[in-house]
């Protein structure tokens, strides 16, 4: 097999035989209905023979596989139990957890030490009192990198948990490797980010870790395949390779609720795999015993839907079908010989590359602007002629802007100091050109630092980071969020805020205390809970503002009256602000046209004449 292919679709059987040795999987109404384990339906000889050989050839022995065979033992976990449409508590819930290890079979050095790790966490500190201790003290010793994965807290678990890697001949499965991209990470694993099967099964890379010993998750997004009587059309995974020469501690936990489902599968490329599933639970696993390593998938089985009328809230549940489960089974290559990165391997990335223009796409830096809180960073996108990144290709949605995005999310990285949070936006604006092929994008940074200082106050030095370019979009009739791939590159631009570039004057609006209503938080009916609060500072800027008053929730863009919290200007046009890190402009603001800021409880706040 080639290494290369993680996801291997229909590689080695045609279509045309698969589909006669598919059999037939339960109904939505057939599959509430079912539980225990599932056997194998008959499969036509040829398709049987065929993978037999294939078995053979590949030197694999087809085994077995069930629950019991990863079972650990049963814990109790207690729940408190809540009304959703009235959020009262209706008492205290047991239930039973069936607990599998993800770390080998029954009688494998790996399942014994998971076995003796977890009867010894089962009964220290069962109540966390240690822990909540050390906590509330500040005196969670500090350990190294290596043992993060075991969430240890006292001298004593990292002791015993040394035993046990001493005992079973193991390894701590070792300290993070940070890649700094997810191609990156790709390419050092010798795997494809990008893939779409021969069953028409589309996967996507979007993030992962690697450990430096050898084991490693990634983050999947998956789009199926057209398929009569299928309601999910995508769904999202994590694909875990544990290697058996190191200990891990990933486990699945099973509440006992009777409707479990488990089978074997032979794959298309001849692995036998154990999916596990139950309609009581949005999650569902795929996995397969190798000699080095226990491979898994963790996909969303079922979507939750919620709805609210009528004072009622409830759920619709959207489910994979069995036979989507064995799609995926089927798309990834569960021979896969990862490669095993090092250290060197990090230290040794290959730059972001100078030019500009990455598979058939240019993309340059148009405009940068901030008043020290909010920035505004607008990006040009230039496409091979012939591609119309303007109109969206979508029957019905050509009107509408046509939503290119990158696939990493924090592309503004700050080369000082480190973010608490944040938000933003990526929209698309004219560029006035009058050409299909190129199109400006605004990137709107609201972000909160966790010194407390303002994120690009004058001098400050960011990264604008942007990888890959994909084509995403909602479908509301299957209730899909699409993702098709542009172009695959990476771009990194450094930029620092200077006094050419930024507008940092602040006006304060507020000399003495205020009386008004604030949001400070819902009721019932979701409309918002209003209390009197006092503002005792509001500052107003070019893209944001900033509201002191003295209650720490305290909200002032609420719309119970329809107006929202505004910034009116002399002409008579008004300009929404949202909250955030900090209350952002839905447009830039003329300080010098500003008339006053009306709250929602109708308080104006003028601005103060000089």
């Amino acid at each position: 097999m080639n290494g290369k292919d993680i996801f291997l679709g229909l590689k080695y059987v045609g279509e045309d035989l698969v589909e006669e040795a598919e059999y037939g999987s339960f109904s939505e109404k057939e599959k509430k209905k079912a539980s225990g384990i599932r056997s194998l339906g008959r499969r036509p000889l040829l398709i049987a023979a065929l993978i037999g050989l294939m078995l053979f050839l590949m030197g694999c022995a087809w085994v077995v596989m069930k629950m019991q065979d990863w079972k650990l033992g049963e814990v109790k976990e207690t729940y408190e139990v809540y009304d959703y449409d009235t959020m009262e508590s209706l008492g205290e819930e047991t239930v039973t957890k069936q607990i599998l290890t993800l770390a080998g079979l029954k009688g494998s050095p790996g399942y014994q030490a998971a076995m003796e790790w977890f009867e010894f966490k089962k009964n220290y500190d069962p109540n966390h009192v240690i822990q909540l201790e050390l906590i509330e003290n500040g005196a969670i010793p500090e350990f190294p990198a290596e043992y993060d994965n075991y969430l240890i807290y006292t001298q004593e678990m990292k002791d015993t948990l040394d035993g046990i890697f001493d005992k079973y001949g193991l390894k701590p499965e070792g300290a993070p490797l940070e890649f700094r991209t997810v191609g990156n990470l790709c390419n050092a694993l010798g795997i494809d980010k990008f893939h779409t099967s021969a069953n028409a099964l589309q996967i996507n890379v979007d993030g992962g870790q690697y450990r430096e010993n050898g084991s490693f998750n990634i983050n999947l997004d998956i789009l199926f395949p057209e398929d009569e009587g299928a309601e999910m059309a995508d769904t999202w995974g994590v694909l875990h390779w544990n290697r058996k020469d190191c200990f891990t501690e990933d486990f699945i936990s099973l509440e006992d609720t009777g409707d479990w489902q488990e089978w074997n599968y032979t794959t298309s490329s001849g692995s036998n795999v154990l999916i596990i599933r139950s309609p009581s639970d949005w999650r569902g696993w795929i996995i397969c015993d190798r000699e080095e390593a226990v491979l898994v998938v963790q996909l969303e089985v079922r979507k939750d839907l919620w709805n609210q009328a009528d004072g009622k809230t409830w759920a619709d549940y959207v489910y994979m079908t069995d036979r989507q489960l064995e799609q995926v089974a089927d798309a990834i290559d569960f021979g896969i010989q990862p490669k095993k990165p090092s250290r060197e391997d990090v230290e040794n990335q290959s730059a972001v590359p100078n030019e500009k223009t990455q598979d058939g796409f240019t993309v340059k830096v148009q405009k940068v602007e901030t008043d020290g809180c909010i920035a505004y960073i607008t990006i040009g996108i230039t496409a091979p002629e012939g591609v119309d990144i303007v109109h969206n290709p979508r029957e019905g949605y050509e009107d509408r802007p046509y939503h290119i995005m990158p696939t990493n999310y924090e592309d503004l990285i700050p080369n000082k100091g480190e973010m608490r949070s944040g938000s933003g936006g990526w929209n698309p604006v004219e560029d006035g050109d009058g050409l299909d092929n190129t199109q400006n994008f605004l990137i709107e940074a609201n972000y909160d630092m966790r010194d407390g200082s303002d994120p690009f106050a004058l001098g400050t030095e960011w990264s604008l980071h942007i990888e890959d370019l994909i084509h995403s979009y909602y479908d509301q009739d299957k209730s899909s969020n699409v993702e098709i791939v542009l172009a695959e590159g990476e771009w990194l631009f450094p930029i620092t805020f200077t006094e050419e570039n930024g507008d940092y004057r602040e006006v304060e609006l507020v000399n003495k205390p205020v009386s008004v209503k604030a949001s400070v938080g819902w009721k019932l009916d979701g409309t918002d809970a209003l209390e009197d609060v006092q503002i005792t500072s509001f500052v107003l800027r070019r893209f944001s503002a900033d509201i002191v008053c003295d209650r720490d929730n305290a909200n002032f863009d609420y719309i119970n009256n329809g107006k929202g919290l505004m910034v009116v200007m002399l002409d008579g046009t008004q300009i929404q602000l949202l909250s955030g890190s900090h209350y952002s402009a839905m447009a830039p603001i003329d300080l010098d046209q500003v008339a006053y800021v009306q709250l929602p409880d109708g308080t104006k706040l003028e601005v103060p004449q000089t």
